[in-house]
């Protein structure tokens, strides 16, 4: 079984058909968050950027070419490919917890809350 940490680790090659058009390798990519925050100190604007290689931004741009919608702009498309990873990331994590406090039902209570006081190995 991949645990999240597998993914993020592994390369990422993507097909459409039957044609490789995008092919990433997380761990050479260079990522950068940059966070703007309100008074209060909570984020109201987020910039991600992400260096990839030449070959890398070629077969991004071939993705991008081929399932983009038309009516849609690119960074729209960008933002959505982003939230719809983290939707899929968080529904694993989501299972992943689940299928924990099934199969570890002495540690959690019937509303799933940890049962205090319980020594975990």
């Amino acid at each position: 079984m991949n645990t999240i940490n597998d993914n993020l680790t592994n390369d990422l090659s993507l097909n459409v058909k039957g044609k490789s058009v995008l092919n990433l390798s997380l761990r050479r990519s260079k990522v950068r968050i940059h966070n703007k925050l309100n008074g209060n100190g909570v984020v109201r604007k987020m910039k991600i950027h992400i260096d990839l290689n030449k070959e890398e931004s070629e077969g991004f741009k071939s993705f991008i070419s081929m399932v983009k919608p038309d009516a849609m702009n690119e960074n729209d498309f960008v933002k959505m490919i982003f939230l719809k990873g983290v939707e899929a990331v968080n529904t694993h994590l989501t299972e992943e917890a689940r299928k924990y406090i099934e199969s570890h039902p002495e540690l959690f209570d019937a509303s799933g809350s940890p049962v205090p006081n319980v020594e975990v190995l």
